[in-house]
């Protein structure tokens, strides 16, 4: 679950390239069979977001790296990547509410804390050779 940002960045001559960067929900996977049959996975879980700053855009970014083994259709779960954002809401009156100076009567602001917290199920199967070929 992410969408592309586009940053600009300059190329060795000095001209300007737009490159885009995923930011969102990202998950790498890479599992290796064992010789036990167990699946040894490599996981990279990523949280970003981005705002827009006068120089660019600025991305955040948090990650964790693990490598966990499972049994065949065992379940891993990884969480931690917990974030807390500061929500900032104005309710009022249209128009009145946008008065200088008096509009603070006709408007209530609020500001809540959200935390959040990332949590990831995983859930490996081994497809035989066989299995796999069939249409």
């Amino acid at each position: 679950m992410g969408q592309k940002v586009p940053v600009k960045q300059f190329d060795e001559s000095g001209n300007v390239v737009i490159k885009f960067e995923e930011v969102g929900t990202i998950l790498v996977v890479t599992p290796h069979i064992t010789a036990e049959n167990q699946v040894l996975m490599y996981l990279k879980p990523e949280r970003s977001t981005y705002q827009f700053d006068p120089n660019g855009v600025i991305i955040n970014t948090n990650n964790a790296e693990t490598r966990v083994i499972v049994e065949n259709g065992q379940t891993a779960v990884i969480g931690g990547l917990t974030t807390q954002d500061e929500v900032e809401s104005v309710i009022g009156v249209p128009l009145l509410k946008d008065i200088p100076v008096l509009g603070m009567l006709f408007r209530f602001r609020q500001v809540r804390t959200e935390n959040r917290d990332l949590v990831i199920f995983v859930t490996p199967s081994i497809v035989e050779e066989g299995i796999a070929m069939k249409p």
